[in-house]
């Protein structure tokens, strides 16, 4: 089965090209355009990971983290930040709070991007014996 992610992305051909680039990796992939949508989506599906841009209209991505990780249904889901907000301080607030990574969009591509996907649920599969 198909994992299952979550893009909260407002900027519309972001989303679109990295909506593509996962489905074509073989992920099913929901998109939000703003906070206020994707904390919805986070509180009434399941979701595998969560990938979220900090600067959002309606509801900042912090604070998007903050509620996800204070809500015992969704504490647990992981949560990679990516976004071009690239400041120290909002980085360390990010892994504090919760995030498993904090990826720069201008740093890497979409590809790129789903390779470290890949990589991060390689590394996070419990195998069997």
């Amino acid at each position: 089965m198909a994992k299952k992610l979550l893009l909260v992305e407002d900027e519309e051909f972001i989303s679109f090209i990295y909506k593509r680039q996962f489905e074509i990796s073989g992920y099913d992939v929901d998109t939000a355009r703003d906070g206020l949508m994707g904390i919805s989506q986070i509180k009434n599906f399941h979701y595998d990971l969560i990938l979220l841009d900090i600067m959002l209209p309606g509801m900042n991505g912090m604070d998007i983290l903050k509620a996800a990780k204070n809500d015992p249904a969704t504490k647990d889901t992981p949560v990679i930040m990516l976004t071009n907000l690239a400041q120290e301080d909002i980085i360390k607030e990010a892994f504090k709070v919760g995030a498993v990574a904090y990826w720069i969009k201008a740093d890497t591509n979409p590809a790129e991007i789903v390779q470290k996907i890949n990589n991060f649920f390689e590394a996070n599969t419990v195998k069997e014996s």
